[in-house]
């Protein structure tokens, strides 16, 4: 991509990070993107990585041992956490408690018994009984 359209575009348009309405009332973001277009296969993977990403990173800083966990567990507790957000998964005390004591079934207890599990629908089942089926060797 020529350089000097790059940087003219984003003199003219100017950066939002958060979502706007632009001079015609369009959703927009970033460098003057319209969210009404949608985006493209390529795009929503890519999003998908970097989120993945930027969540597993937050874990790292609040979590750091949530590596060291079984591999079915830390796809449990990325996958809550992409989901959440960290500042209502770290409300999850008695899970966290769970999981650092390797209480795999009270941890899923934990899982059941929160407002979350009912607003996930399926996405709870599934993940309690992958958990659950993690075993400590």
């Amino acid at each position: 991509m020529n350089r000097d359209l790059v940087e003219l575009i984003k003199e003219d348009e100017g950066c939002r990070l958060d979502m706007y309405k632009d001079t015609v009332n369009v959703w927009t973001i970033g460098y003057g993107h319209n969210l009404e277009e949608g985006i493209d296969q390529e795009t929503a993977e890519f999003i998908l990585s970097r989120d993945l990403e930027k969540h597993a990173s937050e874990l790292d800083r609040h979590k750091p041992k949530w590596r060291e966990l079984p591999d079915n567990v830390q796809l449990v507790v990325l996958s809550m956490q992409f989901n959440m957000g960290w500042n209502r998964f770290s409300k999850f005390v008695k899970f966290w408690e769970a999981i650092e004591n390797r209480s795999w079934a009270e941890a899923g207890r934990q899982m059941e018994n929160s407002k979350w599990w009912n607003q996930v629908k399926t996405r709870g089942p599934k993940l309690r009984k992958i958990l659950e089926e993690s075993v400590e060797i």
